[in-house]
């Protein structure tokens, strides 16, 4: 309940912070133009980062419930997912590559929450890689076990995770992160 009412506090506030920020930065024809609108641009860059934490905040006040099943190409899921994250990884320099496997069935899963699920995992893994990191996103699928398996596998060259924080990655709120809420893997988790 607090988590809701504080999010719902923020959001409207922030909403109105940002169309005014857009609105300054459109008009705005004044000296120094083009310092100006940097500036605009890194407020415009917190006001997101703040409007995510708000609806990280909401999402994880309530329960995750699957609304939507479908029939999903789950290579397709991440092919979109890595086009959406890419200007990320090329602005902290991480090569993203995939290996699929052309043969994975379709499988019934809410594709939006799937790719949820994705979009964490990879962020992650860019935020904690240095410069020339690399994330291989790769599928298969095992015919040789009964039922058959199909696995996504995200790999990355960054640092790891310390073995004293193993047991806490999916606890809400916990982050190594100075800019991260703790609740994307806690998200993943109950999606998946």
């Amino acid at each position: 309940e607090l988590a809701t009412c504080v999010a719902h506090e923020i959001k409207n506030p922030l909403a109105g912070i940002s169309f005014a920020i857009e609105s300054l930065k459109g008009d705005y024809n004044g000296e120094d133009t083009d310092t100006k609108r940097e500036v605009f641009e890194d407020i415009l860059e917190q006001i997101y980062r703040l409007d995510k934490t708000v609806r990280d905040l909401l999402d994880f006040a309530k329960p995750e419930q699957i609304t939507h099943n479908d029939l999903v190409d789950i290579n397709m899921v991440l092919i979109k997912t890595v086009d959406f994250i890419n200007p990320k990884a090329m602005a902290g320099n991480v090569e993203v590559s995939m290996e699929l496997d052309d043969n994975l069935p379709k499988i019934l899963v809410d594709e939006k929450k799937v790719q949820e699920v994705f979009f964490n995992l990879a962020l992650n893994a860019i935020h904690a890689m240095t410069t020339n990191g690399k994330l291989h996103i790769s599928t298969s699928f095992d015919t040789e076990i009964s039922p058959p398996f199909l696995e996504i596998r995200f790999k990355d060259t960054g640092k790891g995770i310390l073995p004293e924080d193993i047991s806490r990655i999916f606890l809400p709120f916990f982050t190594t992160r100075h800019a991260g809420t703790g609740l994307g893997l806690y998200i993943s988790k109950m999606i998946v």
